[in-house]
């Protein structure tokens, strides 16, 4: 009996064991797919979090080229713009400085002679009004016996306009007008800076 005790003992340890070894082989079986799980779903999180900072970097690195692209071309515009009206300053100046009350007179003869009837109107700058009346009253003085005016123009910094009594035609010889004409004239270098 002591054999069948022993037995028995032996038989329910062993059931014992292998139930005990089947229960944990389950506990450890289902805790591995669990852990692959929590480490597949981590890996696609990770993945998915990856993903959007590449896209998000990205969509930065397009968006700052873009605003640097935006600023380079807009300094560009802004230097072109300077760079014009300085040019302008200085041609208007030089045209200015040209342009005294005596060649005034000359250039408004030539162009009245050739260009202008008897009753036109010429309007050079306010402060060389009374100096081109005296020249033009003594070079055309058959003309402004015929109705030829000078008049003096407070738009006017130098140069000159003449305009025909009936309104259908005028000379712009203003200083704006002279510097858009001598524009063509100058270095190649510096007109590709205005295009």
């Amino acid at each position: 009996m002591e054999m069948q005790i022993q037995d028995l003992i032996d038989s329910i340890r062993k059931d014992g064991l292998e139930k005990a070894e089947r229960e944990s082989e389950q506990v450890i079986s289902e805790a591995k797919a669990k852990a692959e799980g929590i480490v597949k779903e981590a890996e696609e999180k990770a993945a998915k979090l990856i993903s959007d900072a590449k896209k998000r970097i990205s969509l930065e690195e397009e968006t700052s080229k873009a605003a640097l692209e935006q600023a380079s071309r807009d300094a560009l515009l802004t230097f072109r713009k300077k760079m014009v009206e300085e040019i302008n300053l200085i041609l208007k100046s030089k045209v200015s400085q040209a342009l005294d009350a005596k060649t005034l007179t000359e250039l408004v003869k030539i162009v009245v002679e050739k260009e202008c009837d008897d009753a036109s109107t010429v309007v050079v700058p306010e402060k060389l009004e009374e100096e081109v009346s005296k020249g033009l009253a003594k070079e055309l003085a058959d003309k402004v016996s015929k109705g030829l005016q000078v008049k003096g123009g407070k738009q006017f910094g130098t140069g000159f306009v003449v305009m025909e009594k009936d309104g259908e035609g005028y000379v712009d010889l203003s200083d704006e007008a002279l510097v858009s004409l001598l524009m063509p004239y100058l270095s190649e270098s510096l007109k590709k800076l205005f295009h």
